[in-house]
């Protein structure tokens, strides 16, 4: 790796013990290495702390294990073009994101045999931003979700372009905020389920067991 005062760039295929993002700098992936950050015993791999600047950028990275979650977002910073993967630990969350605006872009999750209820993505009273990405929930129970929603703050996460799959469970809670262009293929419990004041809107669910449901409050979809 090679760092300056504002940016990390990873040259050479490594793997690295999982750490802590500080705010403002970028740690980026040259294309073509073969960059791995290892949980190890750690609860999380990767930890954004609380607030960090939107500069704050993990790039091209597969990121694994993890007891609590792989990566733990408070708020702040960008995941992008990172591969996130239980490696088989008993992984609660594969993203677990919380508080103000974060992006979460082209990336792919995938927690297989966890062996504990999981959610591929948890958008936890979160505004986050997520886009083109993937998450799969493989060998895993009736109550895993792909992607879990709920928010009571003024800002509203959004979820647009991504691929769900999660054979043995449900794929999208939507509690606020909204689902967009998203697919969800493969449920045994709901496509998408939209509550509160959850929105989805030009979605295709065409292997999901449970179908679509929307209930109670604004929730609906288009």
């Amino acid at each position: 790796a090679v760092a300056d005062a504002d940016t990390v760039l990873v040259l050479e295929d490594d793997t690295y013990a999982g750490f802590t993002m500080k705010s403002g700098v970028p740690v980026l992936v040259d294309p073509g290495i073969n960059a791995i950050i290892d949980a190890g015993a750690a609860n999380v791999a990767v930890q954004f702390p609380y607030n960090i600047s939107a500069s704050t950028v993990l790039r091209g990275f597969t990121i694994r294990g993890g007891s609590v979650a792989v990566v733990d977002m408070d708020g702040g910073g960008k995941l992008v073009d990172c591969t996130i993967d239980s490696d088989g630990d008993a992984t609660d969350y594969g993203i677990y994101h919380a508080g103000s605006a974060s992006v979460i872009d082209s990336c792919t999750v995938i927690l297989d045999g966890t062996g504990v209820t999981s959610v591929g993505i948890y958008l936890s009273d979160s505004y986050a931003s997520l886009a083109h990405t993937t998450v799969e929930i493989l060998s895993g129970t009736s109550s895993d979700w792909g992607i879990f929603i709920t928010s009571d703050l003024s800002g509203e996460p959004t979820v647009s372009e991504c691929f769900v799959s999660v054979p043995d469970g449900s794929g999208i809670y939507c509690d606020d905020g909204s689902v967009s262009a998203t697919t969800v293929d493969g449920t045994d419990g709901y496509g998408i389920e939209a509550v509160g004041d959850g929105l989805a809107a030009n979605c295709i669910i065409p292997n999901a067991s449970g179908g679509y449901e929307a209930g109670g409050g604004s929730s609906h979809f288009n």
